[in-house]
């Protein structure tokens, strides 16, 4: 808990969280998806994501990607995020998140993998 309190404090979420958005090679944002999906199991983790717009993020990230890698992680933070933090699911609902998520599921683009992860994903938030 230290350690994560430590990297919060130098502003590695909010770094990870713009970069992030701007990232184009592949296994550079897995990493930090990665990265940042170890920090999402604090609530105060958790909470400073939600303020910085992760689940509006990750959810419109895991629709761009054609990587089922990115979009299983992503969606994995989504997961844990929404089931830490109750406000976390509250910003999913107001999102639409079920909706886009949904959509995205019946993409011909979506991976085999990621619409599985997607159905079971909704299925435990519904």
């Amino acid at each position: 808990e230290a350690y994560r309190k430590e990297m919060m404090a130098k502003g590695l979420i909010p770094m990870y969280m713009r970069l992030l958005t701007k990232c184009h090679i592949d296994e550079v944002c897995i990493n930090m998806i990665l990265t940042l999906l170890n920090f999402c199991d604090s609530l105060n983790t958790c909470q400073l994501m939600r303020q910085l717009g992760a689940i509006q993020i990750f959810i419109d990230l895991c629709k761009k990607s054609t990587n089922p890698k990115i979009q299983s992680s992503l969606l994995g933070c989504i997961n844990t995020m929404i089931t830490v933090d109750k406000q976390c699911f509250e910003v999913f609902e107001r999102f639409n998140g079920f909706s886009k998520l949904e959509r995205c599921s019946n993409e011909e683009s979506c991976h085999k993998e990621t619409c599985k992860y997607i159905t079971l994903l909704l299925e435990k938030a519904t």
